[in-house]
């Protein structure tokens, strides 16, 4: 998964779980501060969505500031699935009798099969819907996340690349192919003055005086 991609599915999963934390706390808060009033606990729901809402907050900080993130992929996508699951487990046991500290009470939809219960209950209650539909796909995003960080996304690495085999540069191990540098040639093979134009004088001089007796 290259930086740009990762940047966007991050961004996807901030938003879901954002959205997660508000449908939950939304529907929480106020039902806790009714059982906190009235001293009723028999719905152990409210209680439940608070502190996993507040999880979800404390995993997304964790990771912004440096967390390892595969464990907190991995928590998120279990705590998704509980959500689910566990609406799906509320509403086929028949709400309170799932409580072991509540009297059994008569099945409110007698007859009813586990697909046809969680139909029936999310086509009655939008935002329900909303909720399963948000967290299944910051489930989907965090394990694309998850898939990410532990490798399955990284591309090679490309063959020519220096870096990973340890050959030297070409310009190191193999001599240039040009023509020799000016400034080095004149460096090797310097010619002195002195041999171009010898000391002694004229030449026309020496002639002259090689004729005297």
């Amino acid at each position: 998964m290259n930086e740009e991609t990762r940047r966007w599915v991050d961004l996807a999963a901030l938003q879901l779980a954002g959205l997660v934390v508000a449908v939950h706390l939304a529907w929480g808060l106020d039902r806790l501060a009714g059982q906190l009033r009235h001293g009723v606990y028999v719905d152990p729901r409210p209680l439940a969505f608070v502190l996993s809402s507040m999880a979800v907050i404390a995993g997304v900080a964790y990771v912004a500031l440096g967390g390892r993130r595969v464990p907190v992929y991995a928590l998120g996508i279990a705590l998704m699935l509980v959500y689910v699951f566990g609406y799906w487990a509320w509403h086929l046991v028949g709400h309170v009798p799932a409580m072991p500290w509540v009297e059994t009470q008569t099945d409110p939809h007698p007859g009813w099969g586990p697909v046809e219960t969680l139909v029936r209950h999310l086509a009655a209650d939008p935002l329900a819907l909303f909720s399963k539909v948000v967290e299944l796909g910051l489930a989907l995003v965090l394990g694309v996340l998850w898939y990410g960080e532990r490798g399955g996304g990284r591309a090679p690495a490309e063959a020519g690349d220096s870096s990973d085999t340890g050959d030297p540069p070409a310009a190191a191990s193999e001599p240039s192919s040009g023509g020799s540098d000016p400034t080095a040639d004149s460096t090797l093979d310097p010619t002195p003055e002195a041999a171009v134009e010898p000391d002694g004088g004229d030449p026309h001089e020496q002639q002259s005086a090689a004729d005297r007796p």
